[in-house]
């Protein structure tokens, strides 16, 4: 997996568009909700969404690569290495890989879908994106392990002397001290700096 532009000349390099014969209960691509649209437009379109029974983390991690680069298909972003930027992606996910949309595997087979994660998860940390993982109940907590970014330098907001930036939830109510406490690493950084 890379982060390679779109070119039409290049059909390997064009995201594609849902393929319905290996998933056809794949959801449509939903636009992304601005922060400043307000708390009311984020928490609407989280409670939209509704769960089909199949988990595929490497398309997660695919968007929030293109969301959070700034190459097509959504160039948005600041550039890599931009000043006073946090750029840090949270993985969540209560399952294990169950689905994948290149071989059309399905009931979890770890040999086929788990290598595409995991290459998905080391370009975007080769971008510059801070990975936060959190496996919520179930899932494959190795893989969300090797996932999560390990900071070293001290300066980095997310800064846990090599640790793995992984949580690992067995109450799903612990979820919301785990992203206050990622949001005030962001701000103090921010406030500091």
């Amino acid at each position: 997996m890379n982060n390679t532009a779109p070119t039409l000349s290049k059909p390997a390099t064009l995201f594609p568009a849902a393929q319905r014969a290996y998933a056809p209960d794949l959801a449509a691509v939903q636009p992304l909700t601005g922060i400043r649209a307000g708390r009311s437009d984020l928490r609407a379109a989280i409670n939209s969404m509704q769960p089909t029974g199949n988990t595929n983390i490497t398309i997660g991690v695919a968007w929030g690569l293109a969301a959070l680069t700034n190459t097509e298909p959504m160039s948005g972003a600041a550039p890599k290495g931009s000043e006073d930027i946090v750029k840090a992606m949270i993985v969540l996910t209560d399952g294990d890989n169950t689905q994948n949309r290149i071989n059309g595997a399905s009931n979890y087979d770890p040999d086929k879908i788990d290598p595409r994660t995991r290459a998905a998860c080391t370009t975007t940390k080769t971008a510059g994106i801070t990975v936060v993982t959190i496996r919520v109940v179930e899932g494959n907590a190795d893989l969300l392990k090797d996932c999560a970014s390990r900071p070293t330098d001290r300066s980095d907001p997310f800064y846990r002397n090599g640790e793995a930036l992984y949580h690992d939830v067995q109450n799903p109510a612990d979820l919301t001290p785990i992203f206050q406490s990622l949001a005030n690493q962001v701000l103090a950084t921010r406030l500091t700096h």
